[in-house]
């Protein structure tokens, strides 16, 4: 019975736990910024990875910037042109959208 409670007591406290994937993806793109910073990375990569971050939040003007960022640092990351390309279309500048696709 008092093995029975404590798995019950756990079950609970692991299901408090589970936190909301707004708050995971958050605090990834914080991790990953403050990453950066600290390493002073200047990399497509880290630029990329930190844009989808901000894309899963839907928060398009900061993924801009850093993917922008990442082609200023390889103009041949293929990755980068698209995703930005996609965030465009979403827009509704479609110009801009052509362009990354050109």
């Amino acid at each position: 019975m008092k093995l029975l409670r404590s798995l019950n007591i756990l079950l609970l406290i692991s299901a408090l736990i589970v936190l909301p994937e707004t708050v995971v993806a958050e605090a990834k793109s914080y991790f990953i910024t403050a990453q950066a910073q600290e390493n002073e990375l200047d990399s497509e990569a880290a630029y990329t990875q930190r844009a989808l971050m901000h894309e899963q939040q839907e928060n398009y003007e900061s993924a801009l910037k850093d993917y922008s960022r990442a082609i200023e640092i390889n103009p041949n990351m293929a990755e980068a042109y698209n995703n930005r390309g996609l965030i465009f279309m979403r827009k509704g500048d479609y110009n801009l959208a052509l362009a990354d696709y050109s």
